[in-house]
């Protein structure tokens, strides 16, 4: 089958980097957030370029990696005892209560502007591009810090309402008991490639992180 890779440019990955590192010397707790799609928003695994960039910022001084842009969860990786999240997914998709859409979006449906409204089109839109449920669910991942050190990750399920209608759709509330066990399977089975370990404890994700290595 074939695959697709990428390279960085090398210029731009200094320059990242460079930030960083100020970053950090200016403040106490520097994250480092990145907005990708590749390999493509239908993976659950990051793109190739992935850890090695996320290992570099965090050795450049980063005390967190936040990924997102695929519009799902991808996994978590502990690296030097910082938290990697490579995708955390939509916190809320609230493409459906927009009331002005640009004209291209018409021609894309071959559409008449002002003859459907806005919420009539994007859910004619949403019906084929955000029916995937995975979509609509994520976590509220909250670190949990001790004497500087992160000791704890604990992971709350959020439910968008992939089946709600109207405003309603892609508000996020905490998901219930079967769909929270469904989400953090799926984000154990997405983070254990890393090599990390999540309980589930009362419908909470929780990854105890072993103090860092001097």
């Amino acid at each position: 089958p074939m695959t697709i890779e990428y390279d960085l440019n090398a210029r731009d990955v200094a320059a990242n980097m460079l930030a960083v590192r100020q970053a950090k010397q200016n403040g106490n707790f520097a994250v480092f957030s990145l907005h990708n799609h590749e390999p493509g928003n239908a993976s659950q695994t990051p793109a190739n370029f992935a850890q090695g960039l996320a290992h570099q910022a965090i050795d450049a001084g980063a005390d967190a990696y936040v990924g997102h842009g695929p519009h799902q969860l991808r996994g978590i990786e502990i690296y030097k005892g910082k938290p990697i999240f490579y995708s955390l997914g939509n916190f809320a998709m609230m493409n459906n209560s927009l009331d002005d859409l640009p004209a291209d979006m018409y021609d894309q449906f071959g559409i008449t502007p002002g003859s459907v409204t806005a919420p009539e089109l994007l859910q004619a839109r949403g019906a084929k591009e955000f029916g995937d449920p995975n979509l609509y669910e994520t976590v509220i991942a909250v670190s949990h810090y001790k004497d500087g050190q992160l000791s704890e990750i604990r992971l709350y399920p959020v439910d968008l309402g992939v089946n709600a209608t109207g405003a309603g759709k892609g508000v996020p509330h905490l998901a219930d008991a079967p769909t929270g066990a469904r989400i953090l399977e799926r984000l154990q089975r997405l983070s254990a490639p890393f090599g990390t370990k999540i309980e589930t404890v009362k419908g909470v994700g929780v990854i105890r992180v072993a103090a860092a290595r001097p």
